[in-house]
């Protein structure tokens, strides 16, 4: 396959994943394709599911020294579709790409809000790529505890990382 050419994602807003107890779906789905081209006008016929998870584990001294706690379990991810491709435009692209949160159970006392957004896409390779981040926040018993921030890249070839900066 030959370059791929500029690509493009008009999906940058900053959605809300978790916050107030409950998850959140994330609004508009993001996407990598062909410079002015929208996902449907692609072949997703052979298109498959890429999903990456972060699982954040935290403890607390009530559950480390008395085992009084349950601590807190808190997941984060990114499901995206990809293998999309045009004979107009050589490479792979993705699309309906979003971020999500879930918390599977908190001490208490303790608050999340989780935030996330995906950033511009670019050519790597034979493939298009877009970035994203998810940023956590904690509070415990009222006041700041904790943030977070997780670095997100997938592309349209079905690779991804997620990692914590």
């Amino acid at each position: 396959m030959g370059d791929i050419g500029d690509v493009w994602n008009a999906v940058k807003d900053v959605a809300t994943l978790f916050g107030s107890g409950q998850s959140q779906a994330m609004g508009a789905r993001a996407f990598a394709c062909p410079s002015g081209v929208q996902p449907g006008q692609l072949d997703w016929s052979n298109a498959q599911e890429g999903s990456l998870t972060y699982s954040v584990n935290l403890t607390n001294r009530a559950r480390e020294w008395f085992g009084a706690s349950s601590g807190t379990s808190l997941r984060l991810g990114v499901i995206w579709q990809y293998g999309g491709t045009s004979a107009d435009h050589p490479g792979l692209y993705l699309h309906d790409a979003y971020l999500w949160a879930v918390l599977d159970y908190s001490s208490a006392g303790t608050n999340f809000t989780v935030t996330g957004n995906f950033g511009d896409a670019v050519p790597v390779g034979n493939s298009a790529e877009l970035s994203g981040q998810i940023n956590m926040e904690m509070t415990f018993a009222g006041m700041h505890w904790e943030q977070r921030q997780y670095d997100i890249r997938i592309r349209g070839n079905g690779y991804g990382t997620m990692r914590r900066l």
